[in-house]
């Protein structure tokens, strides 16, 4: 599943950058979200330190299209993501693929793990035609940092179930029980001994779906609606939450807002329903 990676914030929006491994491959998807929508801007040329220790990668695609000024250590990676100066559509979002096996990392690097294999990179994005005239050109630079594992709060109560909201972006899978492109997945019976933070184990249940072929590396992870049970705080509806570094509740997603797992949901969008006991 794709995890966050780079966010390259301008005046005017940002680009979001997310990445997952597959088969030895790191794969970056890409997005520009505008906050103004008077602002223009065309990417022409991602650039990737392993390490943050430098690299001979100056430009890419052209001499023209490099990070000079904004990062003049060089990266070890560069990818032409559009065309600088050039008159076709403005390139804002999109997705590349980097061998991780071209390149050298510290012994014992897990090159399965997204975090391990960025552990200290940077990365530069360079791009033109920006500003509401589309005149302008910016260099962008951030550092790796890993997500905040503190995506859910500490319920009151005992957790009585959650599910899981996944996107099916990869080869259709049986999982997808009624075919709409969504993976549902309940966990249900959650004893009251489990523990009421569901950051403390929503890492195993990811684990367990994989390993059982549920959901695969492709799939993304939309958030996770908790249900309360009984203890102190009775009982409650359930809550969505995102996978988004802090612990506020998050709209349902778009088609899902009557969703409740605790009683009233509607089954038919449900594709799989595990009991906790047979996860842990």
């Amino acid at each position: 599943m794709a995890v966050p990676a780079f966010t390259f914030e301008f005046e005017g929006g940002k680009v979001e950058f997310s990445a997952t491994i597959v088969a030895g491959k790191l794969i970056f998807s890409y997005e520009t979200i505008l906050t103004d929508p008077d602002v223009r801007i065309d990417l022409n040329g991602f650039f990737l330190d392993f390490g943050g220790d430098g690299g001979s990668v100056k430009s890419v695609g052209s001499i023209a299209n490099n990070m000079n000024g904004g990062n003049n250590d060089g990266y070890d990676f560069g990818k032409v993501l559009g065309s600088v100066g050039g008159n076709d559509e403005d390139n804002r979002a999109g997705s590349f693929e980097i061998d991780l096996s071209k390149f050298s990392f510290p012994v014992g690097t897990d090159l399965t793990d997204v975090a391990a294999v960025l552990a200290g990179a940077d990365a530069g994005l360079r791009a033109t035609s920006f500003g509401p005239d589309g005149e302008l050109s910016l260099k962008l630079v951030d550092d790796y940092t890993p997500p905040v594992d503190d995506h859910f709060p500490e319920l009151e109560q005992n957790i009585s179930n959650v599910l899981f909201y996944f996107k099916d972006k990869g080869e259709p899978t049986d999982t997808d029980a009624n075919g709409d492109g969504y993976i549902l997945i309940k966990i249900d019976d959650v004893p009251d001994a489990a523990s009421d933070d569901l950051d403390d184990w929503y890492g195993d249940v990811l684990a367990f779906l994989k390993s059982e072929k549920l959901i695969d590396d492709d799939d993304e992870l939309l958030g996770v609606a908790i249900k309360g049970g009984g203890g102190p705080g009775g009982s409650n509806d359930a809550e969505f939450f995102e996978l988004d570094g802090d612990t506020d509740a998050d709209p349902f997603p778009a088609g899902f807002g009557t969703i409740n797992p605790g009683g009233n949901a509607d089954v038919a969008l449900i594709d799989e329903s595990i009991l906790y006991a047979d996860i842990f």
